[in-house]
Formats: structure tokens, C-alpha cells, sequence
């Protein structure tokens, strides 16, 4: 520099010498002056708060000075800070703590103090209790100091706050035409004795009237008296006094209730507002106004449950009738949900009409055994087994099980049921028969939302409990088996095929459904003599109205027999002409309601399915014989045509075929 008095900036700390250089006409000289300035690594801010000062004591809702002092206590010159002042329960800052105000702080060089004197408000409502007014230097982070830390400070005497009396109108809501009941709050952290209380509020008269007023909650009981003047429309007036001893309550208590009349329309609203309010003469610390609220009416929600199993019931529709009629469908969840309901007298049912599986001959079986008092039900059992709906349980009851498991009816009862509801458990039924129960729940009235109002479902007919939504009328749970056993027959011939259970149970029921190609087998029917079931009492059930089809159901009308082996023989005519075949499988096979594969005993085997092949000749293979003969048949004939079998094809074999069409060979 060649100012008189040069300063520098320096970039780095360390030490520095100093040069001056004097120059004339005649000349320069310099004299070096070494290590002649030592500068700072770093210069830095560092802001603390010193001095923190709040009241002693203070009263909730009032305003109460405090102060302190931001001090740079760096090397460096510090920028524009903010100090945060909080109200906290314990002396670290928190999201949870109640920020009161902030001051702005200017750049502060180093060591230099900003003193800080400002009011805050005490929030109303607050508990009482032990409290710290803290101070947050750099409350936004703006500053870079080099202790971060140490930022905060606090008023270490614990400050009691005290809340007054406050008063407020509770918020409610009601359907046109209902009664609501609004509290009168009074909130009382001291030991203040409650001599008296007035007030004056404004309402809306086209949605509300007021009614009535009367004492509750903590006044309920005590020796006081209420008065009510509801004379001007729009506003009223109530006060409250101690006729005798007088409470002290300390806490948020409802003093007094106030009926309203709900006029409105749904939507509207009307808001109770303080015009006027004392707590002993004196005005509260605040008060806060109340709300009522016009809604569409009440809600009512609830499940519906399976009775053995307690799983949800989907698509059970839920009917309230009565003053308004209101529906609604239970959920995937068996939940449901009525909401708007006015008020009124009301009676709540449910329906069900689908998810109709659950049913089989060990339904039956069971159902048969309790009407002779072989096989014992509990009171929900009883109720699904009444499937008539009689108030008996009787050997019709198991005939419709078991011809409806087998797809022989289309209805188990006259009027078409399939379920049946109650509203609560049934555990005790030493009176039945008849069977009689609750099937709907009553309100008189309907004043007010509910919830849990459950129902339990049964599924008529489903006394063995295995019912679930998956399970549908005749349906397919089982997988195809791999071994096959092949047998011969002649078309016109008869041919019974065993049915074969390969596991030793006590067999109640079994259901099972066969397929096969009904333009080879023609189904003729089932019976169980040679069965290890013959004259074991068991009832049997048979379907071939579906073309391709045979369903059997076989029920224990006595106690079930133990055992395995062939259980029923399947009958059935050839129609299938000449080296046709037709595959024989079961696509449901359960003993007891349990799905297993089934088997066929066949050539001493048990076998999956069957493969049934047509041998007898018919007319087209003496014709096909005799163009063969003739030079005709161009294609050639294997050897299952050879029916002589004398290892060629020729006249021989034609005229076993016309003898055969014509029922001459054996």
C-alpha cells in the first residue's frame, strides 16, 4: 500500500512481517520488520443468552414480561439472528413446547450484548403446573457460529401458572324433530369456590328452541339452584347459584344442561354465542361458544358373523323399517353401515340369498341322527338344522338336505330360505323344541347412533358348520387323479363299476359327482348292495339329471358305520358304438364334508378314473367288413376288427357282426 496509514484483510491466520520501502530523486531504502503482526486462525460469532428473567408466577391468559441478553461471545462479527421465546414443560426445546414470541437480532461484533425486553401471552387453557420460559439465540440457523450448542437458555425459576375460571357451551348434533342437551362447561384449575354463574348467549331460532335447563354433572347432586329464561326469541339466559354449601371444583366439569328443540333442515346450524358471562360476579378468563349441528339422523353399524366359526357373511342385506325404511349390504368384511336415520320406532332384519354351498349327506346324516336323539346339537345347530322351519327337527328335515346336496331340489323349505339370522347368541335352549328364536333387533326409539349391533348367520341346513364363501352349490374341489384302469364292453350291455373308499372312517356322509361322455355311457343309477354299506342304514341319493353327469349322496340314517372298501356300485348302459371309449373320473369325492380323491376298483385295482372301450360290432363295421372284402375300403382295418380272431379279416367276421346286431351271439 502507499497510504500513510495502510490496513489489510487477511485471508489466513499466521505471522506476519512487515517491509517499508522510502523512495526519492536520489534513491530508495527499506527497513523489514519480521513477525510484526500475528493474525487469527479463524474469526467466528459465537451467540449465548445470558440473563434469562421471567415472572415468578403468572396467570393463564394474561401477559407477563420477560427478558434477556444475546451476546456475541465469538472472535467474529455475527449477521442478523432471531431469538425464539417458548413455553416449555421441561428446559429442552422441542416441537411439542409453545413458541410466545421472537425478537430480532442485529449483526453483533465481537463481545458486543443486544439486552431483550418484551411481553408475552400465557396461552388460555393451559394446565397448571411447572413451566420454563426458554430462549433460543439463532432460533432460524442464519448464523455459521463455532459452538452451535449452546444457543439456549432458560429461566431456571419454575414458573406456576394459575388458569381462572372459563366458560363453555358444548357442540352437539341432532336430527330434525330430535332433542338435543348442550353441556354448560365450567373450567376450574384453582380452589375457586363457585358461589354463582351467569350467562347470556344467542342462538338461532330457526334451527333451535331451548326448552328446558337443569343441573348435571358435578352441580348434579349439590345444593344449588338453576334458572331459565327462554322468553326472547334468539337469545337466552341462565343463572346458576349455591342455595346452600357451596362447591369448590377443581378440573373441567359440566354444571348444567341445556335442551334445545331441533327445528332445521338437515345442513343447518346454529351457533350458541356468549353475550354475557360471570363466574361470581367476576368475568371469566375466556369463554368459548357452542355449536349445534342439523344431520341427516343417527348411524348404526354392526357385523354379521358365521355361528360356527365367527367369520364375516358378505351380502347380507340389512333392513330398517319402521318410522323411514333404510338398507344396506354387509361388506366382504360382514360389515354394515346405516346412516341418516330420523328418529322413530324401527325393527332391523337381515336377508341372504346367495353363496348357497355348505350342504352334503353328512349334513343329512346328522340332521337324521338328532330327530331319533342319536347324535346331539347345540341350540345353534338346532337352528340350521330346522330347515323346514317347523320348529322340529324330523327325518324331512335330513330327506331335504340330502336331496338338495345331490341337486335334486331347488328349495329346502316352502318359502325358498337358505338362511336364517339372530341378533345375539344363543347358549341356553332347554325349552325347544319348538325351536323359537329372535330373528330382528327393535329400537323404540331410535334416539341416538349405535354400534355393534351384530347379527349371527346360519346357513340353513349347515349343521356340521363347514360353510364359507368359497364353497358354492356342487362344486368341484378336487383334483384329477393320474392312474387309469381300462375295461371292455359290448355296446347294449350293462356294466356296474365300484366305488371305492381307501380310507377307514366313520362315514356319516359322502358326497361324490362322476363325469364321463354320455354318448358311450348312459347313467342308470347307483345302489349300495355288495357294499360294505348294504344294510348298514344309510340313505341314498341319486342324480343323472345332468347329461354326463351322476351325483351321489349317501347319508347315516343310524349310527355311521367304520370301515373302508366298495361303498356303491355305479350302473350304467353302453350306447357307444363299435371302438368308441369314454373316460370315467370323479370330480368331487367327500366322505364327511372332506375333500379327498376317490377311487375305482377295477381289475382288482383302485384307479382314478376309467376308460371304458366299446368292442361289440354294430352295423357300420359289417359294412365296413364287407367294402373290405370287395375292394371298397381303401384305408385298411387294424386287428381289433379281427372279432373271429382268427388273424384275418374276411366274410367270417361279417357275419359275426350281422348276428351280433341282430342279438344272435352270446
Amino acid at each position: 500500500s502507499e497510504e500513510q496509514n495502510p490496513t489489510w484483510a487477511f485471508e489466513e491466520g499466521g505471522t506476519y512481517s512487515v517491509k517499508l520501502t522510502i523512495g526519492c530523486y536520489k534513491g530508495t531504502d527499506e527497513f523489514l520488520s519480521e513477525n510484526l503482526i500475528t493474525v487469527a486462525d479463524a474469526m467466528q460469532p459465537d451467540l449465548t443468552v445470558l440473563a434469562p428473567e421471567s415472572p415468578e408466577s403468572v396467570e393463564a391468559g394474561s401477559i407477563a414480561p420477560v427478558s434477556c441478553i444475546v451476546k456475541n461471545s465469538g472472535n467474529g462479527i455475527s449477521g442478523p439472528s432471531v431469538l425464539k421465546i417458548c413455553l416449555s414443560s421441561d428446559t429442552a426445546l422441542d416441537q411439542s413446547d409453545i413458541e410466545l414470541n421472537a425478537a430480532d437480532i442485529p449483526g453483533l461484533i465481537s463481545g458486543e450484548q443486544k439486552p431483550i425486553l418484551t411481553d408475552v401471552s400465557i396461552p388460555h387453557g393451559i394446565s397448571a403446573g411447572t413451566w420454563y420460559v426458554l430462549f433460543k439465540a439463532d432460533a432460524g440457523e442464519q448464523v455459521s457460529e463455532i459452538n452451535e450448542t449452546n444457543n439456549l437458555g432458560y429461566h431456571q425459576t419454575k414458573i406456576s401458572i394459575v388458569n381462572p375460571p372459563y366458560l363453555k357451551l358444548g357442540e352437539e348434533e341432532g336430527a330434525p324433530g330430535t332433542t338435543v342437551s348442550v353441556p354448560l362447561i365450567l373450567s376450574n384449575d384453582s380452589d375457586l369456590a363457585v358461589e354463582s354463574v351467569n350467562i347470556v348467549f344467542d342462538y338461532e331460532d330457526s334451527v333451535v328452541t331451548p326448552i328446558s335447563a337443569g343441573l348435571c354433572g358435578v352441580l348434579d347432586s349439590e345444593n344449588y339452584a338453576i334458572n331459565v329464561n327462554t322468553d326472547l326469541p334468539g337469545r337466552a339466559s341462565l343463572v346458576i347459584y349455591a342455595a346452600g354449601a357451596v362447591h369448590t371444583n377443581v378440573g373441567i366439569a359440566n354444571i348444567a344442561c341445556i335442551e334445545f328443540n331441533v327445528i332445521g333442515n338437515v345442513g343447518e346450524f346454529s351457533n350458541l354465542e356468549f353475550t354475557d358471562a360471570d363466574v361470581n360476579e367476576q368475568a371469566p378468563a375466556g369463554t368459548i361458544d357452542g355449536l349445534i349441528t342439523v344431520n341427516g339422523g343417527y348411524t348404526l353399524n354392526g357385523k354379521v358373523r358365521y355361528f360356527s366359526n365367527e367369520g364375516p357373511v358378505r351380502h347380507v342385506t340389512m333392513s330398517l323399517e319402521g318410522a323411514n325404511s333404510y338398507s344396506e349390504i354387509t361388506d366382504s368384511d360382514g360389515t354394515y353401515g346405516l346412516a341418516d336415520a330420523l328418529p322413530g320406532d324401527y325393527v332391523l332384519t337381515a336377508e341372504k340369498t346367495d353363496d348357497l354351498g355348505g350342504l352334503s349327506g353328512t349334513d343329512a346324516s346328522r340332521i337324521a341322527r338328532n330327530s331319533i336323539g342319536l347324535y346331539a346339537f347345540t341350540c345353534h345347530e338346532m337352528i340350521t338344522g330346522d330347515v323346514t322351519g317347523n320348529g322340529r327337527i324330523t327325518g324331512l328335515d335330513a330327506s331335504r338336505v340330502a336331496r338338495y346336496a345331490a341337486g335334486l331340489l331347488d328349495c329346502l323349505n316352502a318359502e325358498c330360505r337358505n338362511w336364517m339370522f339372530t341378533p345375539e347368541p344363543i347358549n341356553t335352549c332347554d325349552t325347544w323344541p319348538p325351536i323359537s328364536y329372535p330373528s330382528s333387533r327393535e329400537f323404540k326409539p331410535l334416539n341416538t347412533s349405535l354400534t355393534d349391533k351384530d347379527f349371527i348367520a346360519f346357513r340353513i341346513g349347515d349343521v356340521t358348520g363347514n360353510w364359507n364363501i368359497n364353497l358354492t352349490r356342487n362344486a368341484s374341489r378336487l383334483s384329477r387323479g393320474t392312474t387309469t384302469e381300462t375295461i371292455w364292453s359290448d355296446k347294449g350291455k350293462s356294466l356296474s363299476i365300484p366305488v371305492y373308499l381307501n380310507q377307514s372312517i366313520a362315514i356319516e356322509g359322502l358326497d361324490f359327482t362322476v363325469v364321463f361322455d354320455e354318448k358311450i355311457l348312459d347313467a342308470q343309477g347307483a345302489d349300495l348292495t355288495g357294499t360294505i354299506l348294504e344294510g348298514q342304514n344309510y340313505g341314498i341319493q341319486l342324480n343323472t339329471n345332468t347329461d354326463g353327469q351322476m351325483t351321489v349322496v349317501l347319508s347315516a340314517n343310524s349310527q355311521p358305520f367304520t370301515g373302508s372298501g366298495i361303498v356303491a356300485f355305479l350302473n350304467f348302459g353302453i350306447v357307444g358304438s363299435f371302438e368308441s371309449s369314454a373316460t370315467l373320473a370323479f370330480s368331487k369325492f367327500e366322505p364327511n364334508e372332506t375333500a379327498i380323491g376317490g377311487k375305482f376298483y377295477v381289475n382288482e385295482t383302485q384307479a382314478d378314473q376309467v376308460m371304458v372301450n366299446v368292442n361289440s360290432p354294430d352295423l357300420d363295421y359289417v359294412i365296413r367288413v364287407l367294402k373290405l372284402i370287395t375292394g371298397d375300403e381303401k384305408t385298411g382295418l387294424d386287428v381289433s376288427w379281427d372279432v373271429t380272431e382268427d388273424k384275418k379279416i374276411d366274410v367270417k367276421d361279417a357275419i359275426y357282426g350281422i348276428r351280433d346286431v341282430a342279438g344272435f351271439n352270446d
